[in-house]
């Protein structure tokens, strides 16, 4: 009878022993995995914080002299664009008519 209640006791051990190293694996992970997403979050906003810059020196940065703009550049900067030429196109030279001769 002693010897029964010994090995059940040393089957609930280690039962419990198996259950404690699976939580404990289980936790090193989560760490791991938290580390990895913390790790890409301030990736991410090292990204924002550059393209911000970036955007803020381009605005500054008004038109550029002695080139054409795009549409999208003026539409960035807040123009209105119905009544600005589009430059992306290049527009055809007025035909020349030619008075018909009759003969």
């Amino acid at each position: 009878m002693l010897d029964a209640v010994k090995q059940e006791l040393k089957t609930e051990i280690k039962s419990t022993a198996d259950t404690v190293h699976a939580i404990a694996t289980n936790v090193q992970q989560n760490v791991r995995a938290g580390e990895e997403a913390r790790t890409a979050a301030k990736e991410a906003v090292e990204v924002g914080k550059a393209n911000l810059e970036m955007a803020r020196r381009i605005k500054n940065a008004g038109p550029q002299t002695g080139g054409a703009v795009s549409y999208a550049a003026m539409a960035a900067r807040g123009a209105t664009l119905a009544s600005t030429p589009n430059t992306q196109v290049p527009r055809m030279a007025p035909m020349q008519m030619q008075p018909l001769v009759r003969q």
